[in-house]
């Protein structure tokens, strides 16, 4: 059964980033591919955005060591990364990437 995560991700933070124009690649999670890889890979009027999707109730559903890792390398490389715990989460920054505040 799908977690809680899962569902926000699927339901909710992938067909919005798509109705926004947005290209959204879904990371599976697999013992072959980079530990840390966010939830959601995004590309948004030519900006790329790292999404790790999280439970709004926070407690030990943090980011772990290496999903941390992976947002700050995105950072260094001038891509743009949100934990989301809510859908305005994510439009906050695609509101000011639409506004050229990014």
């Amino acid at each position: 059964m799908p977690n809680y995560e899962d569902l926000f991700r699927d339901r909710v933070v992938r067909p919005n980033l798509e109705a926004r124009g947005a290209v959204v690649v879904l990371v599976p999670k697999t013992r072959y591919g980079r530990s840390g890889v966010s939830d959601l890979l995004a590309c948004y009027c030519g900006h790329f955005i790292a999404i790790e999707c999280k439970s709004p109730q926070g407690g030990s559903y943090g980011l772990t060591p290496t999903q941390s890792d992976f947002l700050e390398s995105v950072r260094k490389a001038d891509g743009y990364t949100v934990v989301a715990r809510t859908w305005e989460e994510v439009e906050r920054v695609l509101d000011a990437i639409d506004r050229s505040e990014y």
